[in-house]
C-alpha cells in the first residue's frame, strides 16, 4: 500500500509540537510500510503565505500524485480531499471554532471553510475524546468516521525517573503559552491555593510569556 502523509512541516526540532507529531509518525511508519512518503507544503511567518500554501500548494503538490491513502497532518492542508480519493485527516482541535477570539476573523473564515473541505475525508484521527466530540457536535461528522489515537512518547526521552522526596507538592507545565493553553488557569488555582506546600513550575515560549 502507498501512503503520502502531508504536512507543513516534519522538522523534529522545530519546537512545534504538530511538526514533531508528524516527524515520528513519518518514521515509525515508514518502519512498518516502506511504501510511505512524505509531502511538505513549507511553513512561512507570513499569515497570509501559510495560508496560500495551505491551500494552493497542498493541492499542486498531491493533484498529480497515486497513492492509496493520502494521509493529512492538519484540516488546515486538506483541500484535496474534496477529490474522491482515500484520505484521513488528523484532528488536534477545533479552538478557531470554539474560542474565536483566539485568532484573527479571517482566519477563523478560512479555518471554518478547509474544515467543510475536510469534512469530505474518508476518516478522521481525533487525538483526544474531547476532539471526536467536538468534530460530531460541531461538524456532524458521524461517529463512525472519527477514531482516537492519543499521542505517543519517545520513551528514550522521556521516561520515570527515581522518585524523589519533596517537601512540597510540584505541579509542572511544559508547552506553549498561548491563550489556548489555558496556563493562566494554573496561575489563578495557585493564587486561590495559597499553600507555600504547592509548588507550580512552568516552562514553555508564546504571546503569554510576559504576562
Amino acid at each position: 500500500m502507498k501512503i503520502a502523509l502531508i504536512g507543513q512541516s516534519f522538522d523534529k526540532n522545530s519546537g512545534q509540537g504538530i511538526y514533531k507529531f508528524s516527524s515520528y509518525l513519518y518514521e515509525n511508519l515508514k518502519k512498518i510500510n516502506k511504501n510511505t512518503n512524505k509531502i511538505e507544503i513549507g511553513i512561512s511567518k507570513s499569515s497570509s503565505r501559510t495560508i496560500f500554501n495551505n491551500i494552493f500548494m497542498s493541492f499542486f503538490k498531491t493533484i498529480k500524485t497515486k497513492y492509496d491513502v493520502y494521509h493529512f497532518m492538519m484540516p488546515e492542508i486538506a483541500l484535496p480531499c474534496i477529490f474522491k480519493k482515500p484520505s484521513v485527516v488528523t484532528v488536534h482541535d477545533l479552538i478557531p471554532l470554539i474560542i474565536k477570539s483566539e485568532r484573527k476573523s479571517s482566519f477563523n473564515f478560512y479555518f471554518k471553510f478547509m474544515m467543510k473541505m475536510a469534512k469530505r475525508a474518508s476518516h478522521f484521527i481525533a487525538n483526544s475524546k474531547s476532539t471526536k466530540n467536538d468534530l460530531i457536535g460541531l461538524l456532524k461528522i458521524p461517529e463512525r468516521k472519527i477514531s482516537v489515537t492519543y499521542l505517543g512518547v519517545d520513551h528514550k526521552k522521556f521516561f520515570p525517573l527515581k522518585k524523589k522526596k519533596h517537601k512540597k507538592f510540584i505541579i509542572g507545565y511544559v508547552g506553549g503559552l498561548g491563550k489556548r493553553k489555558n496556563v493562566e488557569m494554573l496561575l489563578k488555582v495557585a493564587k486561590k491555593l495559597e499553600n507555600e506546600n504547592v509548588l507550580i513550575k512552568i516552562a514553555g515560549k508564546g504571546p503569554q510569556l510576559n504576562k
